[in-house]
């Protein structure tokens, strides 16, 4: 992996790591089939929890941008993401529900 992680400022850590990986995935930079380090190791890299990197790399896991293989590692989704939307986030998913609810009793 070839990608400069860098942490700044104050809050959620996880959220930076993952908005930083899902960057590099979606501008190319982080390749299809691309392995990324074990989290442990970026963990130790950026000086942080490894539960902070854990919890950046499930959530990237579950928007089914990064796939786990048990024994090998992790890598980039073999799926094309590019022209992929970032995932939405609470708020606007909230802000959607809400429009659809109040379109459905007009």
């Amino acid at each position: 992996m070839d990608v400069h992680i860098s942490l700044g400022g104050r809050g959620d850590l996880a959220a930076q790591v993952y908005r930083q990986l899902l960057d590099a995935i979606l501008d190319g930079r982080l390749r299809s089939g691309e392995r990324l380090p074990p989290t442990r190791q970026l963990a130790r890299s950026l000086e942080i929890s490894r539960n902070t990197v854990a919890l950046a790399y499930d959530r990237l896991v579950a928007d089914g941008f990064l796939v786990g293989r048990a024994g090998a590692g992790t890598f980039v989704s073999a799926e094309p993401v590019r022209g992929r939307a970032a995932p939405a986030t609470c708020s606007s998913r909230a802000a959607r529900s809400r429009r659809s609810t109040s379109s459905a009793g007009s």
